[in-house]
Protein backbone atom coordinates (compact mmCIF):
# COMPACT_ATOMS: atom_id res chain seq x y z
CA UNK A 1 0.00 0.00 0.00
CA UNK A 2 2.77 2.41 0.96
CA UNK A 3 4.73 1.54 -2.18
CA UNK A 4 1.72 2.22 -4.38
CA UNK A 5 1.13 5.56 -2.65
CA UNK A 6 4.77 6.51 -3.22
CA UNK A 7 4.47 5.75 -6.93
CA UNK A 8 1.38 7.93 -7.18
CA UNK A 9 3.15 10.79 -5.39
CA UNK A 10 6.19 10.55 -7.67
CA UNK A 11 3.97 10.48 -10.73
CA UNK A 12 2.11 13.55 -9.52
CA UNK A 13 5.39 15.36 -8.88
CA UNK A 14 6.54 14.46 -12.37
CA UNK A 15 3.37 15.87 -13.88
CA UNK A 16 3.76 19.01 -11.78
CA UNK A 17 7.31 19.52 -13.01
CA UNK A 18 6.26 18.97 -16.60
CA UNK A 19 3.41 21.46 -16.24
CA UNK A 20 5.85 24.04 -14.86
CA UNK A 21 8.17 23.51 -17.84
CA UNK A 22 5.29 23.86 -20.28
CA UNK A 23 4.42 27.19 -18.66
CA UNK A 24 7.92 28.40 -19.52
CA UNK A 25 7.47 27.24 -23.10
CA UNK A 26 4.08 28.92 -23.37
CA UNK A 27 5.68 32.17 -22.23
CA UNK A 28 8.28 31.90 -24.99
CA UNK A 29 5.58 31.07 -27.53
CA UNK A 30 3.39 33.98 -26.40
CA UNK A 31 0.38 31.71 -26.17
CA UNK A 32 -1.13 30.08 -23.08
CA UNK A 33 -2.89 26.92 -24.12
CA UNK A 34 -6.46 26.37 -22.97
CA UNK A 35 -5.98 22.69 -23.82
CA UNK A 36 -2.44 21.67 -22.92
CA UNK A 37 -2.92 18.19 -24.30
CA UNK A 38 -2.55 19.78 -27.74
CA UNK A 39 0.86 21.18 -26.83
CA UNK A 40 1.89 17.91 -25.22
CA UNK A 41 1.04 15.98 -28.37
CA UNK A 42 2.87 18.51 -30.54
CA UNK A 43 6.03 17.74 -28.55
CA UNK A 44 5.70 13.95 -28.72
CA UNK A 45 8.02 12.45 -31.31
CA UNK A 46 6.96 9.19 -32.94
CA UNK A 47 9.85 7.36 -31.23
CA UNK A 48 8.37 8.22 -27.83
CA UNK A 49 4.88 7.16 -28.85
CA UNK A 50 6.24 3.90 -30.23
CA UNK A 51 8.25 3.21 -27.06
CA UNK A 52 5.01 3.50 -25.06
CA UNK A 53 3.05 1.35 -27.55
CA UNK A 54 0.77 4.33 -28.08
CA UNK A 55 0.69 4.16 -31.88
CA UNK A 56 1.67 6.81 -34.42
CA UNK A 57 -1.60 8.68 -33.98
CA UNK A 58 -0.38 9.66 -30.51
CA UNK A 59 2.74 11.32 -31.95
CA UNK A 60 3.06 14.84 -33.34
CA UNK A 61 2.90 13.77 -37.00
CA UNK A 62 -0.75 14.71 -37.57
CA UNK A 63 -0.19 18.03 -35.78
CA UNK A 64 2.86 18.61 -37.98
CA UNK A 65 0.73 18.02 -41.09
CA UNK A 66 -1.70 20.72 -39.98
CA UNK A 67 1.02 23.10 -38.84
CA UNK A 68 2.76 22.87 -42.21
CA UNK A 69 -0.36 24.16 -43.96
CA UNK A 70 -1.09 26.85 -41.36
CA UNK A 71 2.51 28.04 -41.46
CA UNK A 72 2.51 28.18 -45.27
CA UNK A 73 -0.72 30.17 -45.35
CA UNK A 74 0.42 32.75 -42.79
CA UNK A 75 3.88 33.16 -44.33
CA UNK A 76 2.44 33.60 -47.83
CA UNK A 77 -0.05 36.23 -46.63
CA UNK A 78 2.58 38.17 -44.69
CA UNK A 79 5.04 38.19 -47.58
CA UNK A 80 2.32 39.30 -49.98
CA UNK A 81 1.45 42.21 -47.70
CA UNK A 82 4.97 43.08 -46.59
CA UNK A 83 6.82 43.01 -49.92
CA UNK A 84 4.56 44.65 -52.53
CA UNK A 85 7.46 45.17 -54.96
CA UNK A 86 8.38 41.49 -55.21
CA UNK A 87 7.01 39.44 -58.07
CA UNK A 88 5.56 35.96 -57.83
CA UNK A 89 8.89 34.24 -58.44
CA UNK A 90 10.74 36.17 -55.74
CA UNK A 91 7.86 35.72 -53.29
CA UNK A 92 7.89 31.98 -53.94
CA UNK A 93 11.64 31.73 -53.31
CA UNK A 94 11.44 33.89 -50.21
CA UNK A 95 8.63 31.73 -48.83
CA UNK A 96 10.60 28.58 -49.59
CA UNK A 97 13.60 29.96 -47.70
CA UNK A 98 11.46 30.75 -44.66
CA UNK A 99 9.70 27.39 -44.46
CA UNK A 100 12.61 25.12 -45.35
CA UNK A 101 13.72 22.65 -42.70
CA UNK A 102 16.97 24.47 -41.97
CA UNK A 103 15.21 27.74 -41.14
CA UNK A 104 12.49 26.07 -39.06
CA UNK A 105 15.14 24.18 -37.09
CA UNK A 106 16.94 27.47 -36.40
CA UNK A 107 13.67 28.93 -35.11
CA UNK A 108 13.14 25.86 -32.92
CA UNK A 109 16.65 26.22 -31.48
CA UNK A 110 15.92 29.88 -30.68
CA UNK A 111 13.06 28.70 -28.45
CA UNK A 112 15.18 25.83 -27.10
CA UNK A 113 12.36 23.60 -28.29
CA UNK A 114 14.51 20.48 -28.20
CA UNK A 115 14.45 20.66 -24.42
CA UNK A 116 10.73 19.89 -24.35
CA UNK A 117 10.43 17.29 -27.11
CA UNK A 118 9.50 13.83 -25.85
CA UNK A 119 11.79 11.21 -27.38
CA UNK A 120 12.51 7.57 -26.82
CA UNK A 121 15.69 6.89 -24.86
CA UNK A 122 17.31 5.43 -27.98
CA UNK A 123 16.49 8.51 -30.08
CA UNK A 124 17.76 10.82 -27.37
CA UNK A 125 21.05 8.93 -27.24
CA UNK A 126 21.38 9.42 -31.01
CA UNK A 127 21.25 13.18 -30.53
CA UNK A 128 17.60 13.59 -31.50
CA UNK A 129 17.10 16.75 -29.45
CA UNK A 130 19.29 18.69 -31.85
CA UNK A 131 18.42 16.84 -35.04
CA UNK A 132 17.29 19.27 -37.71
CA UNK A 133 14.38 17.17 -38.97
CA UNK A 134 12.98 16.54 -35.47
CA UNK A 135 13.25 20.22 -34.49
CA UNK A 136 11.63 21.47 -37.70
CA UNK A 137 8.80 18.95 -37.44
CA UNK A 138 8.18 19.86 -33.81
CA UNK A 139 8.08 23.57 -34.65
CA UNK A 140 5.42 22.93 -37.30
CA UNK A 141 3.49 20.74 -34.88
CA UNK A 142 3.51 23.47 -32.22
CA UNK A 143 2.18 25.95 -34.79
CA UNK A 144 -0.58 23.45 -35.61
CA UNK A 145 -1.39 22.97 -31.92
CA UNK A 146 -1.58 26.73 -31.36
CA UNK A 147 -3.94 27.05 -34.32
CA UNK A 148 -6.25 24.36 -32.91
CA UNK A 149 -6.16 25.95 -29.47
CA UNK A 150 -6.42 29.65 -30.31
CA UNK A 151 -6.98 30.06 -34.03
CA UNK A 152 -4.92 31.94 -36.58
CA UNK A 153 -3.94 34.71 -34.15
CA UNK A 154 -2.29 32.23 -31.79
CA UNK A 155 -0.27 30.70 -34.64
CA UNK A 156 0.65 34.17 -35.90
CA UNK A 157 1.97 35.18 -32.47
CA UNK A 158 4.49 32.32 -32.58
CA UNK A 159 5.55 33.00 -36.15
CA UNK A 160 5.82 36.76 -35.58
CA UNK A 161 8.28 36.25 -32.76
CA UNK A 162 10.35 33.35 -34.04
CA UNK A 163 10.19 33.19 -37.82
CA UNK A 164 8.69 36.07 -39.78
CA UNK A 165 11.21 38.65 -38.60
CA UNK A 166 13.82 36.78 -40.66
CA UNK A 167 12.08 37.70 -43.91
CA UNK A 168 13.34 41.30 -44.00
CA UNK A 169 16.97 40.22 -43.58
CA UNK A 170 16.59 37.55 -46.25
CA UNK A 171 15.07 40.02 -48.69
CA UNK A 172 17.70 42.70 -48.00
CA UNK A 173 20.58 40.28 -48.49
CA UNK A 174 18.82 38.48 -51.36
CA UNK A 175 19.59 35.36 -49.34
CA UNK A 176 16.35 33.73 -50.46
CA UNK A 177 17.52 33.43 -54.06
CA UNK A 178 18.92 30.13 -55.30
CA UNK A 179 22.43 30.26 -53.81
CA UNK A 180 23.93 28.03 -56.50
CA UNK A 181 22.68 30.37 -59.24
CA UNK A 182 23.95 33.38 -57.30
CA UNK A 183 27.38 31.82 -56.91
CA UNK A 184 27.54 30.94 -60.59
CA UNK A 185 26.72 34.55 -61.56
CA UNK A 186 29.30 35.94 -59.13
CA UNK A 187 31.99 33.60 -60.43
CA UNK A 188 31.29 34.78 -63.97
CA UNK A 189 31.51 38.41 -62.85
CA UNK A 190 34.84 37.70 -61.15
CA UNK A 191 36.34 36.75 -64.51
CA UNK A 192 36.64 32.97 -64.44
CA UNK A 193 35.04 30.58 -66.90
CA UNK A 194 35.34 27.64 -64.54
CA UNK A 195 31.96 26.85 -62.98
CA UNK A 196 31.84 25.96 -59.29
CA UNK A 197 32.32 22.26 -58.60
CA UNK A 198 30.42 20.53 -55.80
CA UNK A 199 32.18 17.58 -54.15
CA UNK A 200 30.69 15.30 -51.48
CA UNK A 201 33.37 15.10 -48.80
CA UNK A 202 31.45 12.77 -46.48
CA UNK A 203 28.13 10.97 -46.03
CA UNK A 204 27.01 9.46 -42.73
CA UNK A 205 24.00 8.14 -40.85
CA UNK A 206 21.40 5.45 -41.54
CA UNK A 207 19.41 5.45 -44.78
CA UNK A 208 16.46 7.33 -43.25
CA UNK A 209 18.67 10.01 -41.66
CA UNK A 210 21.53 10.52 -44.09
CA UNK A 211 23.82 13.51 -43.61
CA UNK A 212 25.94 14.82 -46.46
CA UNK A 213 28.84 17.27 -46.28
CA UNK A 214 29.66 19.05 -49.53
CA UNK A 215 32.52 21.35 -50.48
CA UNK A 216 32.31 23.82 -53.35
CA UNK A 217 35.52 24.37 -55.30
CA UNK A 218 36.33 27.29 -57.56
CA UNK A 219 39.62 27.02 -59.35
CA UNK A 220 41.91 25.03 -57.09
CA UNK A 221 40.44 26.27 -53.82
CA UNK A 222 37.58 25.25 -51.54
CA UNK A 223 35.38 28.32 -50.99
CA UNK A 224 32.50 26.91 -49.01
CA UNK A 225 31.24 23.93 -47.04
CA UNK A 226 27.73 22.87 -46.18
CA UNK A 227 25.78 19.95 -44.80
CA UNK A 228 22.27 18.66 -45.28
CA UNK A 229 19.96 15.68 -45.36
CA UNK A 230 20.35 15.51 -49.15
CA UNK A 231 23.14 16.32 -51.59
CA UNK A 232 21.02 19.13 -52.99
CA UNK A 233 20.52 20.72 -49.57
CA UNK A 234 24.21 20.36 -48.73
CA UNK A 235 25.22 21.93 -52.06
CA UNK A 236 22.94 24.90 -51.43
CA UNK A 237 24.46 25.38 -47.96
CA UNK A 238 27.97 25.17 -49.42
CA UNK A 239 27.10 27.76 -52.07
CA UNK A 240 25.65 30.03 -49.40
CA UNK A 241 28.85 29.69 -47.37
CA UNK A 242 30.93 30.56 -50.44
CA UNK A 243 28.80 33.64 -51.10
CA UNK A 244 29.64 34.89 -47.62
CA UNK A 245 33.36 34.57 -48.42
CA UNK A 246 33.58 35.99 -51.92
CA UNK A 247 32.46 39.58 -51.34
CA UNK A 248 35.24 39.99 -48.78
CA UNK A 249 37.85 38.84 -51.28
CA UNK A 250 36.80 40.53 -54.50
CA UNK A 251 38.64 39.50 -57.65
CA UNK A 252 40.39 36.67 -55.81
CA UNK A 253 39.13 33.86 -58.03
CA UNK A 254 41.80 33.03 -60.59
CA UNK A 255 40.88 33.38 -64.22
CA UNK A 256 40.90 30.22 -66.28
CA UNK A 257 44.09 30.07 -68.34
CA UNK A 258 43.63 30.76 -72.04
Amino acid sequence: MLERLLRLVLRALGRSGRESELSQLEKALRHRFSDRTLLTQALRHRSHAHSRNAGRSASNERMEFLGDSVLGMIVAARLFEGFPDLGEGDLTQLRSSLVRRETLAEAARSIDLGKWIQLSLAEERRGGRDRESILADAFEAVVGAAYLDGGVHAAEAILDRWLLDRAADMERDRAYLNPKNQLQELVQEEGTHDPPRYVVSSASGPAHERRFVVEVEIGDRVWGRGSGASKREAEACAARDALRQLPRESRMIPRKPE
